[in-house]
């Protein structure tokens, strides 16, 4: 081997060495971010990988046993100004308002230095000062509007939310889910310890109210949902409360529960949680979550309804609230027909915000209308719903049908009736019905009529037939009901002494007529929901027939019971048209 081949295998490695000299000075740097002394070659590159590397500072070292006696010891020397805080008021150094004043301020001051430790990623170090700010706060708070009564019920809950609040926010900035749970259960606490002594219901209320839209703001940003449901569930059951102490017997409610404010409350509980889900939705396009569908139900139920009772015990207040509820609808029906369904369609958004209008129009209508007015609103609300779900074809218009004529049908008497017609005891059937109950009849059948006109059977589906199974059974009872009455006024003679197996045949020979004609109907013509009821009908005379005709029948009304009976569960299922909309028939 030549020389200048040696010289040249010589460099090759010394390039060689370097190289790697360099690379484990590199990965000492990652690994300690120590500032060794680079060897020759090595000074830029180190220097270049240390510049682009943050400062080692305790904070950001691993949690050990050193740094858990450290903050153990910080927490312990805040608590120890906290009492001597406390001694200097308890000794009339500084005034007793005073100290706990100063006291919150300190609390404050802790939750400031959880925003200053997590800026700079000590985790650790912000949820020990949100605890001892927790563990100072919730006590001095609970004790100075209790038993010291420095604060009055109102003044607490401030300093509460105040507390709560800043706790939240600096939760929420650092992304610290436990101290989130500390500062909301601590503040549950509180608000119980404060209900037992003080019987501070309203103030209560008023912050569950608070917090309760702080939590789901929380859940909205953060995904920590289980807090909101809590605070909601809480609130829901300490509201209703109020609502049914505020409207009951004026002489047995207590001195710290006004009806007024009671109302107040309730409405402002409605509009807080239904203006989050909305501006959710149509603001931010999130859509509609369950815990929104769960709440808003208690919303409406234990805010609008409690509202409305109050007004209607204190009588004043409802109508203003019935034509709150008319506009509220109106807004639903608008949100849910032209922003809902161009943007996204028929979703859980859309249903939501039809579903919340049907609820406004029924209660404001509840309030706004009485006696046979209400009932010819229903009506008008119901033809309209089914005429315009017809035209545009709208499955939910079609559902909303149903329900303001079945509303209809209850507040005319044409349910119950119908009811009595075919339960109450053959011995006592009443006779006759009103002009009501007969208008709303033939609106059933004009509603169904609209639904079921011009509807292909391949067109058919169960959301379709659906609305218009019930309107043909509130029509079949109503017609049930006439039929009932009049066979027994023409054979018995005018009531009150009806003959009771007379009546239970008749009402048997209803039922099986009834079966019969509608599985033949449902059989000729494209109308699926008429065989869906010809089994309802015939279980129905089936058990009828068991319990009361065998119990009041005589020989006679038995054999012609059981040979009608007999006959229509022959010939019934045998012609009903059974196949389900959007299934196609076998073979």
């Amino acid at each position: 081997m030549t020389d200048l081949t040696r010289e040249a295998l010589l460099q090759a490695i010394e390039s060689l060495q370097a190289t790697v000299n360099r690379l484990e000075s590199r990965v000492r740097v990652l690994e300690t971010g120590s500032d060794r002394v680079p060897l020759p070659g090595q000074a830029d590159a180190s220097t270049l990988v240390a510049s682009r590397l943050p400062d080692p500072s305790p904070e950001r070292a691993g949690f050990s046993g050193a740094k858990f006696w450290y903050l153990a010891g910080r927490s312990v020397l805040v608590l120890a100004g906290a009492f001597l805080l406390r001694f200097m008021s308890d000794a009339g150094t500084i005034p007793a308002l005073g100290g706990a004043l100063a006291g919150l301020g300190y609390c404050l001051a802790l939750i400031w230095m959880v925003h200053r430790a997590g800026g700079r990623n000590d985790a650790i170090g912000a949820v020990a000062h949100g605890l001892t700010a927790a563990v100072i706060a919730f006590p001095l708070i609970a004790e100075s509007g209790g038993p010291r009564a420095l604060l009055s019920p109102l003044g607490a809950m401030g300093g509460l939310a105040l507390v709560t609040g800043a706790g939240l926010v600096a939760a929420w900035r650092r992304r610290l889910r436990f101290l989130a749970w500390t500062f909301t259960l601590g503040a549950l606490v509180v608000v119980a310890t404060l209900i037992k002594s003080k019987e501070a219901y309203l103030e209560s209320a008023s912050f569950l109210l608070l917090l309760g839209a702080g939590t789901c703001l929380l859940a909205y940003s953060r995904h920590w949902h289980l807090k909101r449901w809590v605070v909601a569930g809480l609130l829901n059951v300490l509201l209703l409360w109020l609502v049914v102490t505020a409207s009951g017997d004026p002489g047995r409610i207590p001195a710290t529960i006004h009806p007024f404010r009671v109302q107040t409350l309730a409405v402002c509980h409605l509009l807080v949680y239904l203006g989050i889900f909305t501006w959710r939705a149509l603001i931010q396009g999130r859509g509609v979550r369950v815990f929104d569908v769960v709440q808003s139900v208690g919303a409406v139920t234990v805010g609008f309804g409690g509202a409305v009772r109050i007004a209607q015990t204190n009588g004043q207040g409802a109508e203003a609230l019935g034509w709150f509820a008319l506009l509220s609808a109106l807004a639903g029906y608008a949100v849910a027909f032209i922003f809902i369904r161009s943007r996204r369609g028929r979703g859980r958004g859309f249903f939501y915000f039809a579903s919340l209008a049907l609820v406004f129009l029924a209660i404001g209508s509840l309030t706004v209308a009485h006696g046979s007015w209400l009932v010819w609103c229903w009506v008008l609300l119901g033809l309209a719903a089914a005429v315009l779900g017809a035209a545009f074809r709208r499955v939910t218009l079609r559902f909303h049908a149903a329900v303001y004529l079945f509303l209809a049908a209850v507040g005319s008497g044409l349910a119950g009736s119908s009811f009595a017609a075919f339960m109450s005891p053959p011995d006592s059937i009443r006779m006759g019905t009103d002009l009501p109950s007969v208008v709303v009849m033939l609106a059933a059948l004009a509603g169904y009529l609209i639904m079921a006109r011009g509807h292909r059977e391949q067109d058919l589906s169960i959301a379709l037939v659906i609305p218009r199974f019930f309107l043909a059974a509130m029509f079949l009872g109503g017609v049930g009901q006439l039929l009932v009455m009049g066979m027994v006024g023409l054979s018995a003679g005018t009531p009150p002494d009806p003959d009771p197996a007379l009546t239970a045949l008749l009402r048997t020979a209803v039922l099986a007529l009834t079966a019969v004609l509608l599985a033949v109907v449902s059989g000729r013509l494209a109308l699926p929901e008429l065989s869906w009821l010809v089994y309802p009908v015939l279980l129905f005379a089936c058990v009828k027939l068991v319990l009361e005709d065998l119990r009041v029948g005589n020989a006679l009304t038995l054999c012609v019971g059981f040979a009608l009976l007999g006959a229509a569960l022959i010939l019934a299922p045998r012609t009903a048209r059974s196949r389900i909309p959007g299934v196609p028939p076998s073979g």
